[in-house]
């Protein structure tokens, strides 16, 4: 399983690079969480990775072993984007918006 840390540094990492898009097309940052959320979606269900994931050594898995796919992609998403379902731990460091998406964060 991944830790605490290198998923709040890949958190970090995608929102700083989202801001930067943000900020490049728009010259403001009220855009940054749709190009936040877009990114975690599409990217994590259909690689398992976003770019902080992928620089920090970590992945997003289904707990079946099959790809994400787009409808636990987006459910992770929208629960990620709440805030307060990722703060909620298990043991196994899975998360609500995990455990909602039958997902795991996993160390390559």
């Amino acid at each position: 399983m991944a830790g605490v840390g290198r998923r709040l540094g890949a958190l970090i990492i995608d929102w700083l690079a989202c801001m930067v898009i943000s900020l490049a097309i728009f010259r403001t940052q009220v855009w940054t969480i749709a190009f936040f959320g877009a990114e975690a979606w599409l990217l994590t269900a259909l690689t398992g990775f976003t770019l902080g994931k992928r620089l920090l050594g970590i992945r997003v898995a289904r707990t079946d072993g099959r790809p994400v796919g787009l409808l636990s992609g987006l459910t992770r998403t929208i629960l990620l984007l709440l805030v307060v379902p990722p703060l909620v731990l298990d043991k196994d460091m899975r998360g609500l918006h995990d455990k909602a998406a039958r997902t795991i964060v996993l160390r390559l």
